[in-house]
């Protein structure tokens, strides 16, 4: 694997981002306390340094969206859906990744249903060129490879990964503790 994004520059784009969208909930929504949504699993580590981050109250939820079977992007389905009440309230939808942006756009479809005030996007990483940009995002244009680590799994594993890696051919021979050094 290459490493990308090591962990102490992952963990400066994110407190800037956390500032950026701190200052945009004070300056947009005074009143309603803003809904931040998790997209799991991918987006589980980046929302929790976000949130860590912040310097406004906010509400948190969780909403689970399956689009990818192994690396092939493949039908939405929702298997956790949130159940705070958004109506009138300010959205950030927080994600891994924006690739085609088509799960983007169907998270934002069923949300809308539910009339919040508005809803901006959050994304640690967008690839190049993407049909939709987040509103909010660490690392742009990115490119098109698999990625694995903070957050990003292949086929379930590699989440814990501290730094953002390509998707090499994982060596079945690395050592215990060169595997410990990558976590």
């Amino acid at each position: 694997m290459q490493v990308l994004k090591q962990f102490y520059d992952i963990e400066k784009r994110v407190k800037v981002i956390a500032e950026q969208v701190s200052l945009d909930c004070k300056e947009i929504s005074k009143e309603a306390t803003p809904v931040f949504i998790c997209i799991l699993n991918g987006g589980a580590i980046f929302y929790h340094d976000l949130l860590a981050n912040l310097k406004v109250d906010c509400i948190t939820e969780y909403m689970k969206v399956k689009s990818y079977k192994g690396k092939q992007s493949g039908e939405i389905d929702f298997l956790l859906d949130i159940q705070s009440d958004i109506k009138g309230k300010p959205v950030y939808i927080i994600d891994d990744i924006i690739d085609t942006g088509a799960t983007m756009g169907h998270i934002l479809a069923n949300l809308v249903k539910q009339q919040p005030l508005f809803m901006k996007t959050v994304t640690l990483v967008e690839r190049k060129a993407p049909a939709f940009k987040a509103d909010f995002c660490c690392f742009r244009d990115m490119g098109d490879d698999w990625f694995v680590g903070y957050g990003f799994d292949k086929d379930g594993k590699c989440r814990n990964y501290r730094s953002l890696y390509t998707d090499g051919k994982i060596d079945k021979t690395i050592s215990p503790e060169q595997l410990e050094n990558l976590k």
